[in-house]
Order: C-alpha cells, then sequence, then structure tokens
C-alpha cells in the first residue's frame, strides 16, 4: 500500500491529471488487495476468498476498460457487488465457501 501511495505521489509530481490520479487510486488499490486476497485464498485453501478475491479483480479491469469519470462507477458497482456477494455467502454458504483443493492444503 505504501508504494502504491508513493507511486501515486510520483505520477502527481510529473503532472498525471485528476482523472488519471482517479483511475490509478482506484485500479492501484484494488490491483493489491485482490492480489492479496487470492494468494490468501491458496494459503488457507478457502474458496469463499477466492470469490471475493476475483471480484475485487474484476472491478479492477472494470475500471481501466472504463472512461475516466465512468470509472468511479466501477468503484461503486464493486461495493454493491460486495453487498450481494456477503448475502449471497450469507444465505447459500455452499455456493461460495469451502476447500479449493479436496482433502487439505495444498502442501500436504
Amino acid at each position: 500500500m505504501i508504494i502504491t501511495a508513493l507511486l501515486g505521489w510520483r505520477l502527481h509530481v510529473e503532472g498525471l491529471s485528476s482523472m488519471g490520479m482517479a483511475t490509478f487510486a482506484l485500479t492501484g488499490l484494488c490491483l493489491v488487495i485482490g492480489v492479496l486476497v487470492v494468494a490468501g485464498s491458496v494459503l488457507f485453501n478457502d474458496r469463499a476468498q477466492l470469490v471475493f478475491g476475483s471480484w475485487i479483480l474484476a472491478i479492477a479491469l472494470l475500471s481501466l476498460a472504463v472512461p475516466a469519470p465512468l470509472n468511479l462507477l466501477a468503484g461503486a458497482v464493486g461495493g454493491l457487488g460486495f453487498i450481494v456477494l456477503g448475502l449471497l455467502h450469507g444465505s447459500k454458504p455452499e455456493l461460495v465457501s469451502g476447500a479449493l483443493i479436496r482433502g487439505g492444503h495444498a502442501g500436504a
């Protein structure tokens, strides 16, 4: 997170526009958090983390694909998607939770 913030500061100093900074902020943070959550899903053999981490990475890609003022809408869609995934996880946990690898951890 600190490296992402320092990179954003450096881009701002070099003259990146405010719309470019908004794109960088949303995408950079989603990429860092998404990769960490997906890595955690592999470490802890948890499918729920994989689903939520994949959703974060999809929002990061959507943020890059949409032009600058509309990419903030991707953040709102991401938040609403988290609410839907949370409700789905609460009502039907078998759809999103469980082990990635049956029979234990990947290293076993």
